[in-house]
């Protein structure tokens, strides 16, 4: 069930995200999204498996995924590639009110994401409220 509502928010993008979000998004494939549990199960602690997996959006450096955990609620996990692997920067686990896109930006930004990380990322997260 948490996985069709994240597919609904992902569908029913408006031109603002899609804007936001050009040439961030990455294709998921069965190989990515596996991989990408595998790092949330890692840095994150929590168990996740593929099919949890929702959207990735990348910048350089930053992924940040798009999550299901199997004992939890849904999460944004952000990592960063550093020279020894990636670190896991930040979990956004709360619902975007309206008019709260800026304040969610800004703690993207805090956490170190690059504008177009954070401003893709709140946009996003305020259409699945």
């Amino acid at each position: 069930m948490r996985m069709i509502l994240i597919a609904a928010a992902l569908l029913a993008a408006t031109p603002a995200q899609a804007n936001s979000c050009t040439g961030l998004e990455s294709r998921a494939t069965p190989l990515s999204r596996k991989a990408d549990a595998a790092l949330i199960r890692q840095h994150a602690r929590q168990d996740v498996r593929a099919s949890g997996i929702g959207q990735a959006i990348t910048d350089g450096k930053w992924r940040v995924i798009w999550a299901t955990p199997q004992a939890a609620e849904n999460g944004i996990f952000f990592f960063q590639r550093q020279a020894k692997g990636w670190r896991l920067k930040g979990t956004w686990g709360g619902v975007v009110a309206p008019g709260e896109q800026a304040d969610v930006r800004s703690w993207a930004r805090n956490i170190g994401a690059p504008p177009r990380i954070a401003r893709c990322f709140a946009d996003r997260a305020a259409a699945e409220e």
